[in-house]
């Protein structure tokens, strides 16, 4: 978990004055990547994080396909 403690850092910024609280479930496989994310409700800052999650996994598996 703490891998991802920069992205949520960094959606906090982003998301400015709208820090509402929010739940965020995470599956994760082997390498502790996220490959599932969801989110409820629906925050500015939960938005961004997910967004970020995902797209760092995409990247990650796009690198894979590359190698292999």
């Amino acid at each position: 978990m703490g891998k991802h403690l920069g992205t949520m850092k960094q959606s906090k910024q982003r998301a400015g004055n709208d820090l509402e609280s929010f739940w965020i479930l995470m599956k994760l496989d082997k390498d502790g990547a996220a490959k599932e994310v969801l989110l409820r409700p629906a925050t500015k800052m939960g938005a961004c994080a997910k967004e970020a999650l995902l797209k760092r996994v995409r990247s990650h598996h796009r690198r894979e396909q590359r190698i292999g």
